[in-house]
């Protein structure tokens, strides 16, 4: 958890975010991690998985194909 902890503090720079400091960090620590409310936010169902699934399948098949068929 500390190096996920970390990777964000690493981004939150990249993209000029405050990056908090130890006291910040022990509180926030305390109350529901951004990780967590993350996940219970933006969650897929079982159909929108599948969906996104059978897109990038089919996809990936069309540039297959697209590709052998240059290929001869």
């Amino acid at each position: 958890m500390d190096r996920m902890n970390q990777a964000f503090e690493k981004v939150k720079m990249l993209v000029g975010m405050e990056v908090e400091d130890d006291e910040e960090q022990e509180a926030a620590d305390n109350n529901s991690s951004f990780m967590d409310e993350f996940n219970r936010e933006c969650t897929l169902t079982t159909k929108q998985v599948m969906d996104i699934f059978l897109s990038v399948m089919t996809l990936l098949r069309r540039l297959f194909d697209a590709s052998n068929s240059n290929g001869t």
